[in-house]
C-alpha cells in the first residue's frame, strides 16, 4: 500500500497513468520486454538455466542491446512524469 496524499483524479493524470502503463508493458512486459528482469532468474527453455546458471550471467546479445536502449528510455523518462 502506498501512502501519501489524497489527491483528485483529473484528466492531465489519466492520460499520464496511460503513458506510464504503455512504456512499462514495452520495457518490461510479460512477452518480451525489453529489460531483462535483475536479480537472479531462470528463462524458460534456456540450456544454461536449465544447468542452474542465472540467466543474467549470459545474456544474448540482443538481450544486451534492448537492455541498453531501455536503460536510455528510462534515464530520459526520469523525473519527466513525476
Amino acid at each position: 500500500m502506498f501512502m501519501g496524499n489524497d489527491v483528485d483524479l483529473t484528466h492531465e493524470l489519466k492520460v499520464e497513468e496511460k503513458i506510464v502503463t504503455g512504456i512499462w508493458k514495452v520495457l518490461y512486459g510479460k512477452k518480451g520486454g525489453l529489460i531483462p528482469a535483475k536479480g537472479m532468474y531462470k528463462k524458460n527453455k534456456c540450456k544454461k538455466c536449465e544447468g542452474g546458471e542465472d540467466h543474467g550471467k549470459h545474456l544474448t546479445k540482443e538481450e544486451i542491446i534492448a537492455d541498453k536502449i531501455s536503460r536510455k528510455v528510462l534515464k530520459n523518462l526520469r523525473g519527466l512524469l513525476n
